[in-house]
């Protein structure tokens, strides 16, 4: 007996083994066959092309297709929205919540404690000395906050160039000094 399941991206009736297993779904099978994930078919379009125009998703005008980023996946090759919608929609995100959230949850730690920190080490980083000023070329880059992977416990505020360093070297005080000694017999 062969079963069938209707795939939402081509819309066609096809062999249930046609499907892959997803145990989310009530059927136990992902909504799209093989062939169209492997086509990366997701979705269909709700506009299409005509004399190389297309209607854009959120302005609603009909546009040359030149002024549309260009999106393989797409039967029409193109985003839905026309590039100065895009770039005209602001960015609902604010960067400074973002990082205390961040800071809370990864670290445990306040902005405020964040700061008290990056005061004590004049506002540098705690191995090399450059200031967070100077990081990536005056952009506003915070430290790094280096922490102990076992207890969790923040040890200080780190550049990125010196947190990575450590944590390449796995948080390994031997393999540190093995690497200092490697330098000063090499250099």
């Amino acid at each position: 007996m062969c079963q069938t399941k209707f795939c939402r991206a081509c819309s066609k009736d096809k062999n249930i083994l046609e499907f892959h297993k997803k145990q989310e779904y009530p059927d136990g099978r992902y909504p799209r066959c093989i062939e169209c994930v492997r086509a990366k078919i997701y979705l269909p379009e709700k506009t299409c092309v005509v004399d190389n125009k297309k209607q854009c998703s959120k302005c609603k005008d009909f546009k040359d297709l030149s002024l549309f980023s260009v999106r393989k996946n797409r039967t029409s090759g193109v985003q839905s929205a026309c590039k100065e919608c895009r770039n005209s929609s602001p960015k609902n995100r604010d960067i400074e919540k973002e990082r205390e959230w961040g800071l809370l949850k990864n670290y445990n730690l306040s902005s405020e404690e964040f700061e008290k920190i990056l005061l004590s080490q004049n506002n540098c980083c705690a191995i090399c000395g450059i200031n967070q000023d100077k990081l990536k070329g005056g952009i506003k880059k915070h430290l790094c906050v280096d922490h102990c992977h076992n207890t969790g416990e923040v040890r200080g505020l780190l550049c990125d160039k010196c947190n990575r360093g450590i944590g390449l070297l796995g948080d390994d005080v031997d393999t540190l000094k093995n690497a200092v000694s490697y330098l000063e017999n090499n250099i």
